[in-house]
């Protein structure tokens, strides 16, 4: 019986919550280019749910099925981040799983970020970079591939919402970490992480499409020459 009322109780919160969501992010529609950033994925994912299709794609790629569930960061929370890291135009930003692009579209229009996106999955790959092509949007870059072959030596922000990322991929993204230079920021969803040289400078409260939880902001210390990767 209880297990039912849970069902119930996240079949009815769960429109309201993404309701509320949609509402914080329709001021973000004063800037013309992200109204039709999201009116162009209405189009393309009408007929598809981006869960399914997750799912479905996920299914022909040799990596932990949990670690390609579907998610997304509201514009309203994305804008929070990138306040709390003190981003600044003409920063490189770099997204670690993507999913559709709502938020490396955002880093880019508007906050000014040159972006470079991760994702695995083909299909948001393909229609978010026909998006950023047709609307004609420069500086943000969408990639096929995974997320551990990210270049970060030149990276300023790191954007990781890894909640459901497996132990081993996120210990190989801790050890790449280390390279990040001095002075670079990461945001983390769900859990702070641990590198060298990797310090946290705080935490928040968000909103997700999956619920509430928090961000870790972590910054790259500078090191001396002896605490250099190798």
């Amino acid at each position: 019986m209880k297990d039912w009322l849970a069902v119930a109780w996240i079949a009815l919160w769960m429109p309201v919550h993404t309701a509320s969501l949609w509402l914080r992010d329709a001021q973000y529609y004063r800037h013309w280019t992200l109204l039709r950033v999201d009116l162009a994925m209405a189009r393309a994912y009408w007929w598809r749910d981006p869960y399914f299709l997750a799912r479905r794609e996920g299914a022909g790629i040799d990596v932990p099925p949990e670690t390609l569930t579907y998610g997304t960061t509201p514009w309203a929370t994305a804008a929070a981040l990138l306040r709390a890291v003190e981003a600044k135009a003409g920063e490189r930003f770099l997204e670690l799983g993507a999913g559709q692009g709502r938020m490396a579209f955002f880093a880019r229009i508007h906050a000014g970020l040159t972006v470079d996106a991760y994702e695995l999955l083909p299909t948001f790959v393909r229609v978010a970079d026909t998006i950023r092509q047709h609307l004609r949007v420069d500086r943000v870059t969408f990639h096929q591939a995974n997320l551990l072959t990210a270049d970060l030596t030149h990276t300023d922000i790191v954007y990781l919402a890894g909640t459901c990322l497996d132990d081993a991929t996120l210990g190989a993204l801790e050890t790449k970490l280390a390279w990040l230079k001095p002075g670079a920021r990461v945001i983390s969803l769900s859990f702070p992480l641990e590198a060298p040289g990797l310090e946290i400078i705080g935490q928040v409260p968000i909103a997700v499409s999956w619920g509430n939880s928090t961000a870790y902001l972590h910054r790259m210390a500078v090191r001396s020459e002896s605490a250099q990767p190798e």
